[in-house]
């Protein structure tokens, strides 16, 4: 099996999803009753382009003085990635 870039971007987000807590009606990728392509669905549906790009993109976690970038403080230094949670 292969996988694209969308499908594994829909996995990441779902699994994200699922470890943030109970299921609430503004929060319907939650609720296990749901299909898999519905509940990423609206997963996808409520995240803001910004909050696409950081799951996309992430967060090396080391400092890049070239860049001017600081590693986040949650981030295990030299870590492959960070990528923050989001508090809805």
């Amino acid at each position: 099996m292969t996988w694209d870039a969308s499908s594994v971007y829909s996995s990441v987000a779902l699994c994200a999803a699922l470890s943030l807590g109970s299921v609430s009606a503004d929060r319907p990728w939650l609720d296990a009753s749901r299909g898999v392509g519905e509940r990423t669905r609206s997963l996808l549906a409520s995240m803001t382009q910004d909050e696409k790009l950081t799951m996309e993109f992430g967060f090396f976690s080391s400092d890049a003085p070239w860049r001017d970038f600081k590693r986040p403080s949650d981030g295990l230094p030299q870590a492959a990635g960070f990528i923050p949670g989001n508090s809805r």
